[in-house]
């Protein structure tokens, strides 16, 4: 969740989790968005008008943008404050996925000999600072 080019193992702001945290926080977040979800395009405005039927939509009236921080704009307040509640909440990469811009006091750790902006929180809870 809320990575970016990270595919293998799961994964939260780019912090490796296992499967019962990640799928924990994912429904988490599917409830407190409601029914929400980014959107890309217009298709689910087309869809419920012409009566929910996949079919039936124009593909010419088709419409999207390349901006997919646009798709994030209307996220529901109650699922933000909870992404934000994650230890490992990153504002900085949450907000190069969906242009919201969360101030955070995130700091610099190194692991491995690699940078890593984790959030001050989470290098509270885990004794590094």
């Amino acid at each position: 969740m809320f990575c970016i080019n990270e595919r293998s193992k799961p994964k939260i702001f780019g912090v490796e989790v296992s499967e019962k945290r990640a799928d924990n926080v994912r429904t988490k977040y599917r409830e407190l968005c409601n029914g929400w979800h980014p959107k890309f395009t217009n298709a689910f405005e087309l869809y419920q008008k012409v009566g929910n039927d996949w079919k039936k939509i124009p593909v010419k009236e088709l419409s999207g943008h390349n901006d997919g921080k646009k798709a994030w704009k209307d996220m529901p307040q109650e699922a933000i404050d909870y992404i934000k509640s994650l230890p490992e909440f990153n504002a900085r990469m949450f907000e190069e996925i969906t242009g919201i811009d969360i101030k955070n006091d995130d700091v610099e750790i190194v692991v491995e000999g690699r940078k890593k902006i984790i959030s001050r929180k989470s290098a509270e809870a885990l004794g590094l600072i």
